[in-house]
């Protein structure tokens, strides 16, 4: 992957410099909905040493889906979140920084603008990766953390825009799909344009079995392993960790939910595939949102894959891709 450097602070601003013979590094990951960012110290005997993690939500899809461009106010937050991402970079002492767009910039018409002015008012190597770079560093990731030997397995990423879906044999890719199937495109295509509510769920529900029927090769993945990679997961364990009555802890990667867990709205059951549960619609209204709910597709049960007794989910993307890149 095409590296850069940031501009270095004195030694005396850095925040306790990497050790003797360590390098930090840096992945950045400016999603639809989210940018992430996590920064590592490297050692070649070691591994990777996690050294801080910063999130920030400038809901950069915002408008996406219906105009084909960024919109201003978005691409603002944007910048103001990733100035502070380059400031802790500095501070923390990082000399080399990996840093990619997704669905939302690649989509959009002004998309390499925006990944212009990153570059040159913040000077962080921004660059656009297609659908299937996106896809395969989702697997490399999950595939770091989670033995595949031995197994059939499907790895679903969903970010703002996008859905990620990759199937794979014994480690070994053998389909990749990306769909517009992310929570903040399907937000605003379907959700919050009427009083009606269980009218609009019922049409994002059908909306949604459409594309994920079309775009999978379902029926050649009976029985897999499922894994989840993206907050749409993170959130979706946290509350089936919630429903047992335990504590939840800071980080839920790793966590099994069995298919009977998997909670929804009241207003969006679960769709039904023959006499099998195939997808679920849960709907969340994140804070300062107003009243515009938020739509997240879960596919934890989709055709053909529907005897998955459990979906495991994994860590933050920007974590799993700074780990990926580390390990190859």
């Amino acid at each position: 992957m095409t590296e850069g450097t940031l501009a270095v602070l004195p030694e005396s601003d850095v925040l306790a410099p990497a050790a003797p013979g360590r390098e930090r590094l840096a992945a950045l990951d400016v999603g639809s909905n989210s940018i992430r960012l996590l920064v590592a110290e490297y050692d070649a005997g070691a591994g990777l040493t996690v050294v801080d993690e910063v999130k920030d939500q400038p809901r950069l899809a915002q408008g996406v889906a219906t105009t084909g461009h960024l919109d201003t106010a978005a691409m603002e937050r944007a910048m103001a979140g990733l100035a502070r991402m380059r400031v802790v970079c500095q501070r923390r002492g990082v000399r080399r920084i990996a840093a990619v767009a997704t669905s939302a910039v690649r989509e959009a018409s002004n998309g390499e603008e925006f990944v212009q002015r990153v570059r040159d008012e913040l000077g962080i190597p921004l660059r656009i990766i297609d659908a299937e770079t996106e896809a395969a560093l989702s697997w490399r990731s999950v595939k770091h953390h989670f033995r595949m030997d031995g197994a059939r397995t499907i790895v679903a990423d969903i970010g703002g825009g996008s859905l990620e879906l990759i199937g794979a044999v014994d480690g070994l890719v053998e389909s990749t799909v990306s769909m517009p199937l992310g929570a903040v495109r399907l937000t605003e295509t379907h959700l919050g344009r009427g009083k009606d509510v269980r009218r609009e769920v019922a049409s994002l529900r059908k909306h949604v079995r459409k594309v994920l029927r079309k775009g999978f090769p379902w029926r050649e993945w009976t029985n897999p392993v499922f894994l989840g990679s993206g907050g749409t997961f993170t959130n979706l364990g946290r509350m089936a960790i919630g429903r047992r009555g335990l504590p939840v802890p800071d980080s839920i990667h790793g966590t099994n939910v069995p298919t009977g867990e998997v909670p929804t709205h009241p207003s969006a059951p679960a769709l039904r595939y023959g006499n099998r549960p195939c997808h679920v619609l849960a709907i969340n209204r994140p804070p300062g949102r107003g009243s515009l709910p938020q739509a997240y597709t879960v596919p934890s049960l989709p055709p053909r894959a529907a005897n998955s007794n459990s979906a495991s989910v994994g860590r933050s993307r920007a974590a799993q891709r700074a780990y990926a890149r580390a390990s190859s």
